[in-house]
């Protein structure tokens, strides 16, 4: 954009034909990036251009609406007659127009095919066939005019024909634009149904998955942070991959177990990868710019900082590209005769069922099980507490009667639930035998991905590496406090930052989402008595004891390097319906685009010091608003935080997606962080204060974190018997 600015300013210096073919080369760029705004802002600056260049022009002007604005398809057909009329008269002169024709061959039969033109469609694949040969393994290839007349083929009961055609639109897509072969799968799969032959289905879906990792290993390093979530989006491929997988599970059911691993932590695993080069790189521009990205997004300077990053990268050799592909037969390998692996999924026919993919040792490959209808699991989902004062047996019944024959010996369960089970208490729900829990049966572990089976974290003993232990604790926390004392807190916190020359992330001070002042601020008083017990069970001189104003924002901005964090204050989350982020996206179709995750990173958070009188308007100048959204949280690096305890109401809440739950608990695992504890709904502080009390006491005395977790569960259960006390709390790996 500075380039094409700085040229149109020295025009008279400046060959228009150099200048135009910089603004298209751009646009085209941006399309294949799925960046439509930074697209559609140069295809509306007024130019002028040369006849062939018109119809480059209008062929992307096409695209564009056709890819943004699917509705108002009609409206093109004006544009691409007029390219067309205009390239015929370059034939007539003599020019050589086959760069600038299958692009336009390309989008007309596109639109005739979404517009149902058939005959209008059938003319041009005539025109395709008789110009000059190209293979799908040419970029110019008409991919979107073949898959159209492939559609067509299929209505006539030319099966045959269309499967030939959508093999090599698959095959053209997952050799230059990936992001968009997914309709071309989809519709071979129903294919595949209709004539009983899936045979090379497990071969397409294991190329896309190959593609996939290396696409979106080299690109989420290449990219800046916005540009990756809008080039790619993993819930839509996995959508893809278990749809076609359930069309035939004896051959798919190992490719899918590899997607659902590969999928769900690949941009986890190049955030992790990037936050460490970014200690080792020798160019210390690239670490400043890497962090700098990951802090300002969303703001004033995001854009400038992406285009500072995106220079910057492409000047470094030693990036560390590699590939995040996971295989079952290592969560296989990895498992004793007592364990069992299962990663759930959502099949996305219709009605969206729910199914399970299931791993014991010596299995040659993983069995797959549909399991219920997700609507029926929502439906017990949002009993809540009810759920579990009736035994959740509903949920058994659902989930895990049709997986008992896989149970059979073992003892150990790991499990990677998958949207709705996100928020479920396994633990707490009673099994088949008497009237006995889950948990008392089988040791339960909740795991982001079955993938940590493979290269497990440490998981440390407290008891025996207390020496290294460093812990920050905040509780009885002053909300509303005077504006003199907050001022000379944030001061004094300034001063001692000042002398240690160290930063701040980006301060979102002064923006107040709305919904949020409809948010709890009251003061916690159990909180205070929670937070001094667990100093003292993992003993003060490991504590960073937080309380009233000692826990102002600008505290927990500072880099404690802490491996516990524990937080007992208020979290929100808003539901989408009670905020509008994205209002510069209305009136465009950009559903297709990642950007679910940020906006629930918006909507989520915590509350430190102060944060009741910024709600209500009462924050003085010069101090941080005390308000953390879960964006802040994300952006943080976390690797060396062992636990984050949320002991807050309903920090496990956010919003349901297949890949997780959008809310704090993401924000965690993105920034690094291995173990969370969270609740399900608002939590009694007193029972609360109790539970995590205990937890830390069996924490602290040499039990593992799980361990400890069940004990002090199962410590207050014995104290109160509704499970709205005892049953709040889950633990994730």
């Amino acid at each position: 954009m500075d380039l094409i600015s700085n040229m149109s300013s020295v025009r008279e210096e400046t060959s228009w034909d150099f200048v135009n073919e910089i603004i298209l080369r751009y646009i085209d760029n941006s399309l294949s990036l799925h960046d439509y705004p930074r697209a559609v802002s140069v295809l509306s600056t007024p130019a002028w251009f040369a006849p062939g260049d018109q119809v480059r022009h209008m062929s992307l002007l096409a695209r564009t609406v056709r890819e943004i604005m699917p509705k108002h398809t009609e409206g093109v057909l004006e544009w691409l007659d007029y390219a067309d009329s205009t390239l015929n008269e370059l034939k007539l002169a003599g020019m050589d127009v086959v760069d600038i024709e299958y692009p336009l061959l390309n989008e007309l039969g596109a639109v005739y095919g979404r517009l149902d033109m058939t005959d209008s469609l059938i003319s041009v694949v005539a025109r395709i066939k008789s110009a000059w040969e190209l293979t799908p393994t040419d970029k110019r290839w008409p991919s979107e005019a073949y898959w159209w007349y492939a559609l067509e083929l299929i209505k006539e009961n030319r099966f045959q024909e269309a499967e030939i055609i959508l093999k090599n639109v698959i095959r053209n897509k997952l050799e230059f634009d990936v992001t968009q072969v997914y309709p071309a799968v989809i519709v071979y799969t129903v294919l595949c149904g209709l004539t009983d032959d899936t045979g090379d289905l497990n071969s397409i879906l294991n190329s896309l998955l190959d593609v996939l990792d290396e696409e979106m290993s080299r690109q989420g390093i290449q990219m800046s942070y916005d540009q990756f979530y809008h080039y790619f989006r993993e819930e839509l491929f996995l959508d893809v991959m278990s749809f076609a997988a359930v069309a035939d599970p004896v051959r798919c059911s190992g490719v899918l177990y590899d997607a659902l691993l590969t999928l769900n932590n690949m941009r986890q695993d190049i955030q992790m990868d990037m936050l460490a080069y970014a200690d080792t790189c020798k160019s210390k521009n690239f670490s400043n710019l890497y962090n700098l990205i990951r802090t300002v997004r969303d703001s004033e300077v995001g854009d400038a900082a992406d285009y500072s990053y995106v220079d910057c990268i492409g000047s470094l050799t030693d990036l560390p590209i590699r590939s995040h592909r996971y295989s079952w037969q290592d969560v296989r390998d990895a498992l004793t005769a007592q364990d069992i692996a299962v990663e759930f999924f959502l099949v996305p026919h219709k009605e969206p069922l729910l199914a399970a993919l299931v791993l014991r040792e010596g299995y040659s490959k993983p069995e797959m099980v549909e399991l219920c209808l997700l609507s029926d699991l929502k439906s017990e989902v949002n009993k809540g507490v009810k759920l579990y004062r009736e035994g959740g047996k509903s949920i058994y019944n659902l989930i895990w009667r049709p997986l008992e024959s896989k149970l059979e010996g073992a003892r150990r369960v790991f499990y990677s639930p998958v949207g709705d089970m996100r928020i479920l208490n396994m633990d707490a729900i009673i099994c088949q035998e008497g009237d006995r829990l889950m948990s008392e049966v089988y040791e339960m572990n909740m795991l982001s991905s079955t993938a940590k089976l493979i290269r497990p974290q440490h998981s440390p003993d407290y008891k025996a590496e207390i020496g290294d232990l460093k812990a920050l604790v905040y509780g009885g926390l002053e909300f509303y406090p005077d504006s003199v004392d907050w001022k000379k807190a944030s001061l004094a916190w300034n001063w001692a930052r000042f002398a240690r020359k160290t930063e701040y992330l980006f301060d979102d001070s002064g923006f107040l989402i709305p919904g949020l002042s409809a948010v709890s601020a009251r003061y916690l008083h159990n909180s205070l008595k929670e937070v001094r017990e667990i100093a003292e069970e993992i003993s003060s001189e490991h504590v960073f004891l937080r309380t009233g104003l000692a826990g102002i924002e600008e505290d927990f901005r500072n880099d404690y390097d802490a491996g516990i964090m524990h937080f007992a204050t208020h979290a929100f989350c808003l539901d989408d319906d009670e905020i509008l982020i994205d209002e510069m996206l209305a009136g465009l179709d950009f559903s297709y685009v990642s950007t679910m995750e940020l906006s629930a990173f918006k909507r989520c958070g915590l509350l430190f010091s102060g944060a009741g009188s910024t709600m209500e308007g009462r924050k003085p100048s010069g101090v941080f608003d005390g308000i953390i959204y879960g964006d802040n949280i994300a952006a943080r690096d976390f690797r060396n935080t062992d636990l984050v305890v949320l002991s807050a109401c309903g920090t496990a809440l956010g919003d349901v997606h297949e890949a997780g739950v959008y809310g704090l608990q993401r924000a965690f695992k993105r920034a690094g962080v291995n173990t969370i504890i969270m609740s399900l709904w608002n939590v009694n502080d007193v029972s609360t204060a109790h539970m995590m009390t205990e937890f830390y006491k069996y924490l602290m005395s040499g039990d593992s974190k799980r361990e400890a977790f069940g004990k002090a569960r199962a410590s207050v259960r014995e104290k109160y018997k509704d499970p709205y006390y005892w049953a709040p709390f889950i633990m994730l790996d």
